[in-house]
């Protein structure tokens, strides 16, 4: 009887370690930034309150010679409460220098508001993403790109199924114009933006 008593206590102190160990491995230290996991930023009204930070999921063009794709990129951006809004800013400010990809809105178009409704993301953007497209390079492929990549970072939060794009409050009629429906001349501005996954460049 006097060997079960040592080891009776080894094995409870080796268990009782094991688990402040698996505890401890939770715990963020002061200073450290827990990053979220690609796919899991939250809801697109509000980030998580457990960072500083928050990853974005990007679209951005990629020409090659067997086409063009859109190519997935996270960027970690400082903590807002309106995480779409902050998608929208950074897919205006373009690809980073030396990727390799491609921007696919003009850089000076404007966020006039956005809102998120039972699914529905209501995006009204400034006249320039139609009077500044030849910075982009007007086709029928990119102007295709442009709405997928809207469509399709904006449908990267869990809030958004669809997106309403409007260009200065209008969805049809003239803007500076220009026929808002027919938005770039060649694929036309839909009712209603979807996810659409089959320009994503294969991984």
């Amino acid at each position: 009887m006097r060997r079960v008593f040592p080891l009776m206590f080894v094995l409870t102190l080796s268990v009782a370690l094991a688990l402040a160990g698996c505890g401890s491995a939770k715990t963020t230290e002061p200073g450290q930034q827990q990053q979220p996991e690609p796919g899991q930023q939250g809801s697109a009204e509000q980030a998580g309150n457990s960072s500083n930070q928050v990853v974005l999921t990007l679209y951005f063009a990629l020409y090659s010679g067997t086409g063009a794709w859109l190519e997935p990129v996270e960027r970690a951006v400082p903590h807002s409460e309106e995480v779409a809004r902050a998608a929208m800013l950074e897919l205006i400010k373009g690809p980073d220098d030396g990727s390799g990809l491609k921007a696919v809105i003009p850089a000076t178009v404007k966020i006039r508001s956005i809102s998120i409704t039972g699914g529905v993301c209501s995006l009204d953007l400034s006249k320039e993403i139609l009077t500044d497209s030849a910075s982009i390079g007007v086709s029928a492929t990119t102007e295709g790109l442009l709405l997928a990549a809207i469509a399709d970072t904006l449908t990267e939060f869990p809030t958004i199924t669809k997106v309403k794009l409007t260009i200065e409050g209008k969805s049809s009629g003239l803007v500076d114009g220009r026929p808002v429906e027919d938005f770039w001349g060649h694929v036309g501005l839909p009712d209603e933006l979807v996810r659409d996954e089959t320009v994503i460049k294969p991984g």
